[in-house]
């Protein structure tokens, strides 16, 4: 699903596991509860987007930065990262 567009989508639960999503478009949506492991993600928007209990540990091509206005509580996220992965709970 290359360049897919999923701005606004509520996305609960969700299971993305292993998906090509390079470039997708997840600006503003809530990936609540979403699998993302495994899922290529290079270049992929996550602006403004509500990540609570998403798991992207193991995503392939995705970066800090990508991450850098996302809200992120309970979200796993790649080893490698130096994010909070709780830093917008409350």
């Amino acid at each position: 699903m290359w360049k897919a567009n999923f701005e606004d989508a509520v996305l609960n639960k969700a299971n993305f596991r292993g998906a090509y999503l390079e470039e997708a478009n997840f600006q503003e949506s809530g990936l609540i509860e979403v699998d993302l492991s495994d899922a290529s993600l290079s270049g992929a928007n996550f602006q403004y987007s509500y990540l609570y209990e998403t798991n992207l540990e193991e995503s392939i091509g995705l970066k800090e930065e990508q991450l850098d206005n996302a809200f992120l509580c309970n979200t796993k996220l790649p080893v490698s990262f130096d994010l909070d992965p709780n830093r917008d709970c409350q």
